[in-house]
């Protein structure tokens, strides 16, 4: 019996241990698996998104279902698992929802309320443990703007080898904001509330610290 490897290869090697079949009817022996021709697109999704540990629902699929199922997985493909992210959220509802949206994505969220508290978090865990922060625009105390001009401040003092990516979060969607926050040393602009796509291209544009040959102190 010739047996379609998850690979893509053939092989004629049939394994009597470990195997199992699931719920839609793919027989598994291992990393190996059988599947009835034509492979029907919502099985090939349940059979990768049980190999990659991610959740999709067993039956039939709808369109729009399948549309979620590929993005789910794309987005598992291209993100890192571990990265660190660090936010500064003065509004306390703001705040949660936030976290609660990073950590969908198996992210570690350290949360805090201002910006000086995120500056003092970026120094205790050192350069290149963050791989972005989320700063809001305006807070009390010391606000997003401020905060990225003494981080960036900071990696020019230590001759940092990366810089912090640093997207600010404004309700505030004037082209003159955007300028204030990205002239402050900041790496992006979000406009509040965060839409649905705004996280996964955040995470997989800036999953991972970006090399600096030699940061520059923001403009003041």
């Amino acid at each position: 019996m010739a047996l379609a490897s998850v690979t893509g290869f053939a092989t004629t090697q049939r394994q009597e241990d470990g195997m199992s079949t699931s719920a839609t009817g793919t027989v598994s022996f291992g990393r190996i698996v059988r599947m009835n021709k034509p492979p029907r697109q919502g099985r090939l999704l349940q059979l990768l998104g049980r190999l990659k540990e991610i959740p999709i629902a067993t039956g039939g699929l709808t369109g729009s279902q399948l549309e979620e199922a590929l993005e789910l997985m794309e987005n598992s493909r291209t993100q890192p698992k571990t990265a660190n992210v660090l936010i500064a959220e003065d509004n306390p509802v703001a705040n949660k929802l936030l976290v609660k949206q990073l950590q969908k994505y198996d992210l570690n969220v350290v949360s805090t309320v201002d910006g000086s508290e995120a500056v003092r978090e970026w120094e205790k865990n050192g350069i290149g443990f963050f791989n972005f922060a989320l700063f809001d625009h305006h807070m009390p105390v010391c606000d997003g703007v401020e905060a990225a001009k003494r981080i960036r401040f900071l990696e020019a003092r230590k001759k940092a080898s990366v810089i912090l990516p640093i997207v600010a979060l404004s309700a505030d969607c004037q082209e003159s904001t955007k300028e204030l926050c990205l002239s402050a040393g900041m790496t992006g602009f979000l406009t509040k509330p965060i839409r649905a796509g705004d996280l996964p291209n955040l995470i997989r544009t800036y999953g991972s610290p970006k090399q600096a040959t030699q940061p520059v102190p923001p403009t003041t």
